[in-house]
This record gives structure tokens, C-alpha cells and sequence, in this order.
């Protein structure tokens, strides 16, 4: 019934709410099916020499067919899944109202986005390591086997193995650490995968230009997980520093310095966190076990109240969000140039304009070729009026689609540009002078 339950609130988030990024994977996915993998970038027309290497190749094609088989609904019921199970492999003995608390926390990461493959796969490999027969491990190369091959935080699951064979002083989970690892040169990039990957975890300037990157930043529906497993572990563990020198409280500083890291650590943690409940609560008078119940029964409360409002508030977020007005009229209307677009906008025009290349998209933020940084280059033309003017020369750009609020709306409009398509929340500019 919980875990039916659980289903049905990711399945509700996941169709009725869409992450900017879910275009690009989509019709790279698509691209994929009729093309194979290309050499270079095929979606804008600012990098279309930048050797792509698409870490997720594997999960695009995957969303892809999902989506030529049952549209968006079998692509957000199939990623309900993953964060169903994701939950169940790591909820085993644990306590219901931390169950409850430890999936409010997920939901803000949640919907169809690929980094729910990685939880699965952080899930399955505690659900391996703790199995008392070690014959289960050797599933681990496997894993890491898929793993590489949908997303790029696989990296964090070598780090978790090795981890544990270093607690267990375990030479076969050393070996086995090893065989994995080799595993994930298995792809069609080979080592050229972790050169993305390692471009993007040693790029700082995303923690200044990129939300999910940003350090303490928690949305509100994780804050009571976070609060509780940091209470139960002070409580416990009190001053015997040594204790505190656990993976999930690694990676709970990597969520502080950058709130990505959070469903991971969520569920990481949470079978920990039940066992550090249990022997607080064994400590325990009657007493004052009685009052931790009631304590427990108020934050169920204020989880589920959390849980609603997370989920309408972005619900109602998303379904605002995206210029599908703009995008009708340049259906209508192919723009005569190249279309400046939001970076959160890019992936949602490169699916519903296939036939539009865009200026950047959720792909790019630590591209880099011939000294020029894309991401630089973007937010250089919101502040740089004689720099942006040099690029809507240099690459035609005739089309612009922002918010309606941006500096860079309110200036082109005062320029002469015009307003072709315009509501509270997207704009959509042609240059008519």
C-alpha cells in the first residue's frame, strides 16, 4: 500500500511536471535510433564542431523508445518506476514515517530525469553490499557495466565500493571495485567519457550559473529528512568524532556544496538513518519514547503537507514555464535567422522546433573550445551590449525567445525589435528594423 502510494505521487509529479533538459534527451535519443552516435555537437549552430560525448546516450535512446511507444505518459510512468524502486531497495526495515519523510525529500529531483537511473544504481549497490551472501557482488561489474552507459554519476558508485572495501579490508571487493571500473570504459566513447565528466565536476562556475549546482540551496520538501538524519546522528553519535566518518556524511557535504548530490545522499543514507532511530529509540526511557512518537506523527504531518505543496507548486512552475505560444508561431512563422533562446529554454525548442537549431541548451554549461567558454559567451550578451550586437551579426540571429522580464527583452524592445508573441511569463522578439 505505502510503496503503491509512493508510485502514484512520482508518477503524478513525473507527468504533470517536465525538466528543461528532457527535449534534448529526447530527440537525441531519437537521433540516435536513425543515425548512431554523431562525432560532433547536432543541435545548435554555436557548436557544431564540439566533439559531444553524451554521457546518458544509453538512457536517450531508452526515453526515446519509451516515447515512440506510449508518448510522454509511458515515459513518466516508466521513471515513476525507477523512483519507486530506487526507494524500495533501500527501505527494507526501515521505519514508515522515514520512508515517507526520505521520498518528500526526493520529489523536487524527481520527474523524468536521468538522474533517477544513478539512484537506482546508488540502491542496487547498497542493496549488494549488504547481503550477507557475498556471491551477490559479483553483480557489481554489471551494474556499473549499464551504469556508465546512462549517466555520469556512476563515478560516486566506484567511490561508495571502495569505501566499503576499505571498512572491510576486503581484497575481493577491491578486486571486484577494479573489474567494475574497467567496466565503464565499455561505451562508444571509451576514456574520452570521463573527459566530460571530469570537465563538468572541476568546473566551479556552475555553482554561480546553474541551479542544481548551487551550495545550500535545499528545496524545502528535503529540509525535514535532512533535519532528522542530522538530529539522530548528533544524538547517537554525540561527540565521538571517529563515527562521523561514514559515506553518507561524505556525501551529505557534497549536497551542501551543491543540492545535485541530494536524492543520492537520501538514499545512501536512509537505511543508516533507520538503524541510528532504532538505537536512539532503544535508549530510551518510556517515557520519553512516548514523546518521540508524537514528535514522529507531527513531522509525518508536516511531511505530507510538504509533499502537496512541492508538488503543486511545480506543477503549476512547469506548466508556465516553457514558450509553447512562441513556439506555435515559429511553426507558423520560421524565423528568417537564428533563434537566441533562455538556456532553460534550449532543450524544449530543439524537441518541439527539430527543424531550429538554438543558441545553447541544458548540454553546454562547461563546453569549452578555442579559449571561449559557451556558457561565458551567453551570459556575456545579457551584460554586453556591443558584444551581443557582434553576435546577432555573426550568426544571423533574428529570433530571440526569453522571458518576458529579461533585461535583454526590455532592451531590444526599446531597439526597435518586435513583440510577435508575448504573456507574463515568455516572449518571443523578431528583429523588424
Amino acid at each position: 500500500m505505502l510503496y503503491g502510494a509512493i508510485f502514484i505521487v512520482f508518477f503524478v509529479y513525473s507527468l504533470l511536471t517536465l525538466d528543461p533538459d528532457f527535449g534534448w534527451h529526447l530527440s537525441a535519443g531519437q537521433y540516435f535510433l536513425h543515425h548512431g552516435i554523431p562525432a560532433t555537437d547536432i543541435f545548435t549552430y554555436t557548436a557544431r564542431t564540439f566533439p559531444w560525448i553524451d554521457h546518458e546516450w544509453l538512457s536517450d535512446l531508452i526515453v526515446a523508445g519509451l516515447y515512440g511507444a506510449g508518448s510522454y505518459w509511458l515515459v513518466a510512468m516508466s521513471y515513476a518506476v525507477l523512483w519507486t524502486t530506487g526507494v524500495v531497495l533501500v527501505s527494507k526495515k526501515v521505519q514508515p514515517v522515514l520512508i515517507i519523510t526520505a521520498t518528500t525529500a526526493l520529489l523536487p529531483f524527481a520527474g523524468a530525469r536521468t538522474v533517477a537511473l544513478s539512484v537506482v544504481g546508488v540502491a542496487l549497490l547498497v542493496t549488494l553490499l549488504r547481503q550477507k551472501n557475498h556471491q551477490w557482488r559479483l553483480l557489481l561489474p554489471l551494474v556499473f557495466l549499464v551504469w556508465a552507459n546512462v549517466h555520469g554519476s556512476f563515478l560516486l558508485g566506484i567511490a561508495y565500493v571502495a569505501y566499503q572495501a576499505y571498512r572491510e579490508r576486503s581484497k575481493e571487493l577491491i578486486m571486484l571495485g577494479l573489474i567494475s571500473l574497467i567496466c565503464t570504459f565499455i561505451n562508444p566513447y571509451g576514456a574520452s567519457l570521463y573527459t566530460e565528466i571530469i570537465r563538468t565536476m572541476t568546473d566551479t562556475s556552475l555553482h554561480q550559473t546553474i541551479f542544481e549546482w548551487q551550495a545550500v540551496a535545499f528545496p524545502i520538501a528535503s529540509v525535514p529528512y535532512l533535519l532528522v538524519w542530522i538530529a539522530f546522528l548528533v544524538v547517537r553519535n554525540k561527540k565521538d568524532w571517529k563515527r562521523y566518518l561514514r559515506f553518507d556524511v561524505l556525501l551529505f557535504i557534497a549536497s551542501i556544496m551543491s543540492i545535485r548530490m541530494t536524492p543520492l545522499f537520501v538514499i545512501i543514507s536512509l537505511p543508516s538513518l533507520a538503524h541510528l532511530v532504532r538505537d536512539v529509540r532503544d535508549s530510551m526511557t518510556i517515557v520519553n519514547q512516548r514523546i518521540i512518537k508524537r514528535g514522529v506523527l507531527a513531522l509525518a504531518t508536516a511531511v505530507l503537507v510538504l509533499a502537496l505543496a512541492s508538488i503543486v507548486t511545480d506543477i503549476v512552475a512547469s506548466s508556465n514555464r516553457y514558450p509553447w505560444r512562441a513556439v506555435e508561431y515559429l511553426r507558423a512563422h520560421p524565423c528568417e535567422g537564428n533563434v537566441f533562446n533562455l538556456y532553460d529554454f534550449g532543450g524544449f525548442l530543439i524537441w518541439q522546433l527539430p527543424d531550429e537549431k538554438v543558441y545553447i541548451d541544458g548540454r553546454m554549461p562547461s563546453w569549452e573550445q578555442d579559449s571561449h567558454k559557451y556558457m561565458q559567451d551567453y551570459l556575456r550578451i545579457y551584460r554586453d551590449k556591443a558584444f551581443r550586437a557582434t553576435q546577432f551579426a555573426h550568426y544571423d540571429i533574428r529570433c530571440v525567445v526569453d522571458n518576458s522580464n529579461s533585461s535583454l527583452v526590455k532592451e531590444l524592445t526599446s531597439e526597435g525589435w518586435r513583440v510577435a508573441v508575448g504573456d507574463d511569463n515568455t516572449a518571443l522578439l523578431l528583429d523588424s528594423r
